[in-house]
């Protein structure tokens, strides 16, 4: 389906070396993130708008297949979102922040939950991880606000996206605790999560560890090639943030931008239910 949504994100510096080395081709595009304010492990689901200058505008990134679905992932740093204009604008799924670390529950997630499955929208959940608050705890805190995942619905995501977080923990620790929240979500609501990260995150934080590769990647990499960097362990993406200043009817200001590696019909089969999930109390006001 054709798209309204403009992304005007751009990485210019590496326009034109797309038939060069490709290692050469990704030093290349990584130095250019770091040079426009975007250094590889920074980017932010549904980001809040800092006020910093955006990077000057580029062309919306080209589908040289035809079959890749638009999407956005939203927090409450979006405020007020018209999801039917958000809908017919060409926007066809939508992550939404459902929690941080042990207490936080984003203030926008019910409302824009309910509204975007009334818009026609297919929506996922994400938890914005932090290395300073107890793993069981996050979970604890991200199922309680979900209740369960329906099907159709997206997978829950990881969001572990800041470095800094990890600074003082070695690659297998880092890996051991992300493990702990994917595992935990799963047998909780019978569905298996996906990762959110940059494109360099696996390998600056997670040292390419191989226990991760059988997690969908969400990958965030803001560049105007046809395809995003992947590292290892992974060899392809799922979904790939590729702006943080898409423009889209229905929201005000910027929001995160996405495409699904495949097209719509793909995104109502991403790893259904796979486990039978331990029974949790529904929250009253989560929309069912």
């Amino acid at each position: 389906m054709a798209t309204d949504f403009i992304n005007s994100g751009g990485d210019s510096a590496i326009q034109g070396q797309a038939s060069g080395d490709p290692a050469a081709v990704d030093r290349a595009r990584k130095l250019s993130q770091e040079a426009n304010g975007h250094p590889p492990g920074t980017a932010h689901a549904g980001g809040e708008n800092t006020g910093e200058t955006p990077p000057p505008p580029g062309p919306i990134v080209p589908d040289l297949t035809g079959q890749r679905t638009a999407g956005i992932d939203v927090s409450q740093f979006q405020s007020n979102i018209d999801w039917q204009k958000v809908q017919k604008s060409g926007v066809q799924f939508a992550f939404i922040r459902a929690t941080e670390g042990t207490t936080i529950v984003d203030s926008d997630f019910v409302t824009n939950w309910g509204n975007a499955e009334k818009a026609g929208v297919l929506v996922g959940p994400y938890h914005y991880f932090t290395t300073t608050s107890p793993v069981q705890t996050q979970i604890d805190n991200f199922v309680t606000t979900m209740g369960k995942v329906d099907k159709g619905n997206l997978p829950p995501v990881l969001d572990v996206e800041d470095p800094t977080q990890f600074a003082n923990l070695t690659a297998d620790q880092s890996v051991a605790l992300i493990q702990q929240w994917l595992t935990g979500v799963q047998q909780k609501l019978g569905v298996k999560p996906m990762l959110y990260m940059s494109s360099s995150f696996a390998t600056k934080v997670l040292g390419d560890s191989p226990a991760l590769n059988s997690y969908k990647l969400w990958v965030a990499d803001y560049t105007t090639a046809s395809d995003p960097i992947v590292d290892k362990p992974w060899t392809n993406w799922t979904f790939w943030q590729h702006a943080d200043n898409g423009q889209v009817p229905g929201i005000t200001g910027d929001v995160d931008v996405d495409y699904f590696n495949g097209p719509p019909s793909g995104l109502t089969t991403i790893d259904q239910a796979t486990t039978t999930p331990t029974p949790t109390p529904m929250p009253q006001d989560r929309p069912h």
